[in-house]
């Protein structure tokens, strides 16, 4: 044969070989590891972290069910909370008291201006220098 085909023909004969290979030979690099995969009790152990899993799945539904009641619970007590306040959450609440509280300490500042104005008015009033 010619030396074009030797790869192919090597690469089958591999492919073969490969095959009639049993594939459950098992190489474990260590003395540890070697007593991990031979332990007797390793099929009870894994039975066990399966069945720890499995409650622990359980578990974090049940956790899950009860946040997502108890955030909903919450939600509608807030929702009926701000409808009592008219819709406001309590932020907007002081901005618009603060807001409010401004306007009369104008309107009262104005209204003071304005009667000293008038006292001044009255001093005036015998001249005739009021119009």
């Amino acid at each position: 044969r010619p030396a074009l085909y030797a790869a192919q023909a090597w690469s089958e004969g591999s492919a073969e070989r490969e095959s009639s290979e049993p594939q459950s030979t098992l190489f474990l690099t260590s003395a540890s590891a070697a007593r991990a995969g031979f332990d007797e009790s390793r099929p009870v152990l894994e039975s066990h972290i399966a069945a720890m899993r499995e409650r622990g799945r359980a578990y974090n539904e049940a956790l899950k069910e009860r946040y997502e009641a108890s955030r909903a619970s919450f939600k509608k007590m807030r929702e009926e909370a701000s409808q009592q306040r008219g819709g406001l959450s309590s932020f907007e609440r002081v901005y618009q008291d603060k807001l409010q509280e401004e306007a009369s300490r104008k309107v009262a500042a104005m209204s003071a201006k304005t009667v000293e104005v008038k006292k001044d008015d009255s001093k005036f009033q015998g001249l005739g220098l009021r119009k």
